[in-house]
């Protein structure tokens, strides 16, 4: 989160800082970010940055979690779509995800999930990422679920199933950046999808 310094900002100053994170955030490959290019970008010195956040790490979470949270309003739709079929709303948010034509040349989402992918293999279980679904399984989401088709009661055990399918999401992402075709990519979501409706067991 940003230290206390940042929002001590005028608001100018901090949406001025903000855009250019934002765009270093979509502009990077594999989630490496350079603060050189958000510094320039946002004409401050390089010093302000660590007086604002604590570390690049730090702001790539927070931009994520801001994220994730201005997307629970679109995802709660789709849920509905789905008469609170949460595994139906992932999975056609996967598929947009897929299809989705390149805005300025960036699939926002996929970029999204390659920032979430790499804190998990710096940090793995303790990293910050732990607590994103929290920031998004509330009882607002919980309660756009159909309970009668899951055993999901609680946002603990529905942070847990965000969890399994968030690591499957970004999985499939990365296969299909490596090569793998739209079709591939899609129906080997929908195959994790069911093993984890089904099980996999006989």
């Amino acid at each position: 989160m940003p230290k206390s310094t940042f929002y001590n900002l005028p608001k100018e100053k901090q949406d001025k800082v903000l855009e250019a994170a934002k765009k270093e955030f979509f502009r990077a490959e594999n989630g490496d970010i350079l603060i050189k290019n958000i510094v320039v970008d946002a004409k401050i010195p390089r010093g302000s940055f660590y007086q604002y956040f604590e570390s690049k790490d730090d702001l790539v979470e927070f931009l994520i979690k801001n994220h994730l949270k201005n997307t629970e309003e679109r995802f709660c739709l789709l849920i509905d779509k789905n008469d609170g079929d949460i595994l139906a709303a992932f999975e056609e948010m996967f598929n947009r995800i897929i299809d989705k034509q390149k805005m300025d040349g960036v699939n926002k989402e996929r970029k999204v999930m390659e920032h979430i992918k790499k804190l998990q293999e710096k940090y793995g279980c303790q990293s910050a990422v732990k607590d994103f679904p929290k920031e998004i399984t509330n009882t607002v989401l919980l309660n756009h679920i159909d309970k009668s088709k899951y055993r999901i009661t609680t946002s603990e055990e529905l942070a847990s199933v965000y969890h399994i399918i968030m690591s499957m999401m970004i999985k499939n992402a990365i296969d299909f950046k490596n090569g793998d075709s739209k079709e591939e990519t899609k129906k080997a979501f929908k195959r994790d999808l069911d093993y984890l409706r089904y099980g996999v067991m006989k």
